[in-house]
């Protein structure tokens, strides 16, 4: 017989383990994606001219770990893979560059022959160190593009989306 065990919080009480993860939700929409910022991005953010439009919020209860995929129309073959940055802050503080789990701050979103169809879109599959990010307290965020999506036709229908997970 397996011996199960049951973690035990610092007072030695049992404790429940849970998974919460929030709908993905579109971060930057069509055509944002397709273009890529200038680079001065790592040092001032805030240059960005549609930032307003790129925001995005933890939803309240959601978890501390963000995921991201790209959706490009299925009918296009992507040549270059977008790279984006994903900044954040706390209220109104200044905005911090995230490092990825892989340690980085570019993450290449990277397409491939495994990447999802719904007869519309491709969606790149979730590659859990480079495509996830800790929120380290932040509450407030949004994604830079340093290499934009390319397939070398119209690419201005990719957009990006994230989740929030556990």
């Amino acid at each position: 017989m397996a011996n199960i065990q049951i973690p035990i919080d610092f007072n030695g009480q049992p404790v429940v383990l849970c998974d919460v993860g929030s709908n993905w939700t579109t971060v930057l929409v069509p055509g944002v994606v397709h273009v890529a910022d200038s680079g001065a991005l790592l040092k001032t953010p805030q240059s960005i001219s549609d930032i307003a439009t790129r925001l995005f919020d933890q939803p309240e209860g959601y978890g501390r770990v963000i995921i991201a995929r790209v959706a490009s129309l299925n009918s296009l073959t992507i040549t270059t893979d977008a790279v984006l940055y994903l900044y954040g802050r706390k209220g109104s503080d200044a905005w911090q560059l995230l490092e990825n789990r892989a340690g980085a701050i570019a993450a290449t979103m990277v397409t491939a022959a495994t990447d999802v169809d719904d007869a519309t879109n491709d969606y790149t599959t979730v590659n859990i160190t480079s495509n996830t990010w800790d929120t380290q307290g932040c509450d407030v965020f949004f994604f830079g593009v340093q290499t934009k999506n390319d397939s070398g036709g119209d690419d201005s229908d990719a957009f990006v989306q994230c989740k929030f997970i556990q």
